[in-house]
């Protein structure tokens, strides 16, 4: 019996972290590695039970941010949202590694007012003045989400790989498109 106990305790807790990430975020290149003086690369990008297999929702792209080499914004072409996936495509000009970041945050409150229980979603900017006046049981939560890949024309760069301070981040040791 406490053998029992204690596989399916086992068990709940290594299906805990699945189930705090039903669905998670993903976005694909068609390419990480290219060659010549002008390239066009596509990306899928959605919110999935399985990576890279469009079976949920489009991941929307309001926080998109594709970074050339020299540190210039680039912007995204062709873009489109589906009901399981987006697409976009980058024009790359310049040599070098590129960032490709999906980046949001947030803050999500929840308080009583007069008694009944409110939430509330917004930026940071916007809280707490969205409070209205009388919220007690204040509790509020700051999100961060970001999802980075990085395609190369020619030869790497890291110039890229700068953190921006903002949640955690992390700094590849090796050149992510380094594949072998």
């Amino acid at each position: 019996m406490k053998k029992t106990i204690a596989l399916l305790t086992l068990a709940a807790a290594l299906a805990a972290p699945m189930a705090a990430q039903a669905h998670r975020a993903w976005m694909a290149p068609t390419a990480t590695t290219l060659s010549g003086t002008d390239a066009w690369v596509a990306f899928d990008a959605g919110m999935s039970n399985k990576v890279f297999d469009p079976d949920h929702a489009a991941m929307r792209m309001t926080g998109l941010t594709i970074t050339a080499p020299d540190g210039s914004a680039v912007q995204p072409e062709h873009a489109m949202q589906g009901q399981y996936r987006s697409t976009f495509d980058a024009h790359l000009t310049q040599n070098g590694t590129y960032k490709i970041a999906n980046v949001m945050s947030g803050v999500m409150a929840s308080y009583k007012l007069n008694g009944e229980q409110k939430r509330w979603r917004g930026t940071a900017a916007e809280y707490p003045a969205a409070l209205p006046t009388g919220a007690t049981d204040v509790q509020a939560t700051r999100t961060a989400s970001r999802i980075e890949t990085f395609v190369t024309l020619n030869n790497p760069t890291d110039t890229v790989f700068k953190t921006t301070g903002e949640g955690l981040e992390l700094v590849p040791v090796t050149h992510p498109n380094d594949l072998v």
